[in-house]
């Protein structure tokens, strides 16, 4: 049994010291998290039944400036306490907050992907800079290794970089592979990914973070040959 005292006043210096910390705001709401988590889960004894209305109210105007994916990050409680915390904030019954709780999770895991594949695109966009500086170009590597036709897949930025860098070049883009095929304007043929392919060189994937599940899906069916753009980068930088 975990004995606390002096709790009230403890709860209104957090709050005080969110309004005056000098440490970044961030740093002092996430220590507000995972403090208000603890105390959430801990047995409270020692308070007159005034004093822990008192001490909950407290309580609750704390946890109304942390954002709920901080308390979901707190990773030394029982999720099962993370989301009764999250109920009594938002003055849910568990069953609604078990639902809200699964929806945040998935929507943090995909604002998690996509923050990975902006940091893989950008990856790959210095080392097109570098080849840039170093005085080579892309269709050098296709040169080399005779591939005269190719298809591109995928048509966002790092696709339509590789479109442009080529078209001018005797390297022929046959076709765009898209998921999006019925929403892009383009003057060669757009392809929606699935099914039999025209035969090409090679297919160059342009969706790096995504390269080996789309690498399989496109060899169902078609014997074309699969890289992603940033193996073509790595050998022109020569790694």
């Amino acid at each position: 049994m975990v004995f606390i005292f002096l709790t009230i006043g403890y709860l209104i210096d957090k709050i005080n010291f969110i309004k005056e910390s000098k440490l970044h705001n961030f740093i002092a709401i996430f220590v507000i998290a995972y403090d208000s988590v603890i105390r959430f889960a801990e047995p409270i004894t020692g308070l007159s039944d005034e004093e822990l209305e008192q001490y909950y109210d407290i309580l609750f105007h704390n946890i109304q400036c942390v954002d709920d994916k901080m308390f979901l990050e707190v990773n030394c409680i029982e999720v099962e306490i993370k989301k009764l915390l999250i109920a009594y904030k938002h003055n849910k019954e568990l069953e609604d907050v078990c639902i809200y709780y699964k929806k945040k999770e998935i929507q943090y895991k995909e604002q998690e992907i996509r923050q990975q594949k902006n940091r893989c695109n950008c990856q790959i966009m210095k080392q097109f800079l570098q080849i840039k500086q170093d005085g080579t170009t892309i269709k050098d590597y296709f040169e080399k290794n005779r591939y005269y036709e190719v298809a591109i897949y995928g048509f966002s930025d790092l696709g339509e970089l590789l479109y442009q860098e080529l078209r001018d070049s005797q390297i022929t883009v046959a076709y765009i592979i898209d998921r999006n095929a019925g929403h892009i304007s383009a003057d060669i043929p757009i392809l929606h990914p699935g099914g039999k392919l025209k035969e090409v060189d090679v297919i160059v994937v342009t969706a790096v973070y995504d390269y080996v599940e789309i690498r399989e899906k496109l060899c169902i069916g078609n014997n074309i040959p699969v890289i992603s753009l940033e193996h073509v980068f790595r050998a022109l930088m020569g790694r």
